[in-house]
């Protein structure tokens, strides 16, 4: 079990390393451990994969890329990090495109 101090928060909380870790306090993302088994790897890995395909909003999508970074090449990780940032701007470019066509709306009216 590692221990972890928050980097947001600063409260102290032990977690096994079994996927993405998050302050139980305040559900700030947390740096990983330098040093990690394969085994935790795979499981952070597979973690992060999870939520990305369920990803809706962009703070998840920036915790991903957070996470594969970290990996540090962890199989495609550093591919995976470039898909999620693709899917960060497509997001972006989706709610500017959004807010136009409300703009368009309100001054037709």
């Amino acid at each position: 079990m590692a221990h972890f101090k928050c980097i947001k928060c600063q409260s102290s909380f032990d977690e096994d390393i079994n996927g993405i870790i998050y302050c139980p306090y305040c559900a700030e993302l947390q740096p990983l451990p330098v040093i990690l088994t394969a085994d935790e790897k795979d499981a952070i890995y597979e973690s992060a994969l999870s939520i990305y395909m369920r990803a809706k909003d962009a703070d998840n999508i920036r915790d991903i890329i957070y996470i594969f970074e970290q990996l540090d090449g962890y199989k495609d990780s550093a591919h995976q990090a470039e898909l999620c940032k693709t899917r960060l701007e497509e997001l972006k470019t989706e709610a500017l495109y959004a807010k136009a066509l409300q703009k368009m709306d309100l001054e037709t009216v």
